[in-house]
This record gives C-alpha cells, structure tokens and sequence, in this order.
C-alpha cells in the first residue's frame, strides 16, 4: 500500500530494465480432477506447437497442504517457452486475476491496518488509496516519498471521509499482468484472506457432486 504524498514534487518510479519481457495474452487454467492442470487461450493451439510449459502460482509450498486439489484460481498463469526464447509468452490466467479482484475490494475494509491507512490518506488532503503489487515492495521500502508506476497498482479504494468500503474499491484497467519485476504477487496484507477464500473455494468444489 502507498498513500499518495500530497506535498512536494512527487518524484518519479526508477525504471527496472529487462533485456526481454514476455508477450501477455489472456486465458484461463483449468483444472479437472481426472484430467489434471490445463490451460486455455486466446491464440490458436499451433501457437504452443513445440513449446514447454511453466505453471506459475501463487500459493507457497507451505501452504499446499490446506488444500486437496489446487483449484485454478491459484495459478496468475502460465509462462510459455518457444523455441530458444525463453518465457517469451505469458497466458494469464483471468479466473485468478477475478479472484483477486473480488477478493481486494471484499477483504480490504475488514483489514485495520487499511482501514488505518485509508484515514491517514484522508488527514494528508488524499483522495485515494493504492494498493499496489507485492513485487514492488522492497522498492516502496527504499523509496518511501515516492510512487510507483501506475500500471503497478492492482486497484484503489476512494477514502471518502476516511472509511472505505467494498464498494469504494475500484479496479486499475491499466494493471500489468506482467512487468519487468515478474508476475503477479499478492499484497501482503491481503494474503492470508485470499488463501482463506481460496480454501473454501477448494472445499465447495471437492463438495459437488462427480
């Protein structure tokens, strides 16, 4: 989380160099008890004809053992391989990235630490909150008067009069799926909600019927 500095000049987000990044599209992974881990995209399959794989999720190995089956909102997607490029294509996967969303504006009110952020934004003249990616984090540490790129924040919640709700939440369309830090990762505070919904979600799936 950053509250947006209202005095001074705001000073600008250094910029991480990458020689490469990978191309995003969207998709979903899919994951059926007697099939496996799949996923689906936008592009054709040939597309993928020759490549490799890699799974990427969000949920520790510490944390597997809550769960009987990975449901596929725990993978952010999957990072493709083609030829001599490596990671050259990212599918995102957009059950996760609803997920988080959903998740984000449900599970923030209910957290003090922001809502105690959220009334410090409001007393510096601030309008909004952002709740930026967790793979910003030691750079908000070393930079603490200043902002990162927009498109590192997942969304904001609308402080209004100090208090903020779900409702107050609002998404960042320009959000990268993708930057020259890496993939997605779960802002800290809202870590242990999200592996809570997740679990129930695990549960009411292994509850239906076969």
């Amino acid at each position: 989380m950053r509250i947006p500095w209202p005095f001074g000049a705001r000073q600008t987000a250094a910029k991480v160099e990458q020689a490469r990044l990978p191309k995003v599209v969207h998709g979903s992974v899919v994951v059926e008890p007697d099939v496996g881990t799949t996923f689906m995209s936008t592009l054709p399959p040939e597309e993928f004809d020759g490549g490799s794989i890699q799974l990427i999720r969000w949920v520790a190995d510490a944390e597997r053992h809550r769960f009987g089956q990975l449901p596929s909102e725990a993978f952010q997607g999957v990072l493709v391989q083609r030829g001599a490029v490596r990671g050259d294509l990212f599918v995102a996967n957009d059950r996760f990235f609803e997920f988080l969303q959903y998740g984000m504006a449900e599970i923030g009110p209910a957290l003090p630490e922001v809502q105690n952020a959220a009334q410090a934004a409001r007393r510096a003249g601030g309008l909004n909150l952002f709740i930026y990616d967790a793979r910003n984090d030691d750079w908000l540490k070393a930079n603490p008067l200043a902002m990162p790129p927009d498109d590192e924040a997942i969304g904001l919640f609308l402080v209004g009069d100090g208090r903020i709700t779900a409702k107050s939440y609002l998404r960042n369309a320009r959000y990268n799926w993708w930057s020259a830090l890496g993939p997605p990762q779960i802002p800290v505070a809202f870590r242990a909600g999200l592996v809570e919904r997740l679990v129930a979600l695990d549960a009411a799936g292994r509850a239906k019927p076969q």
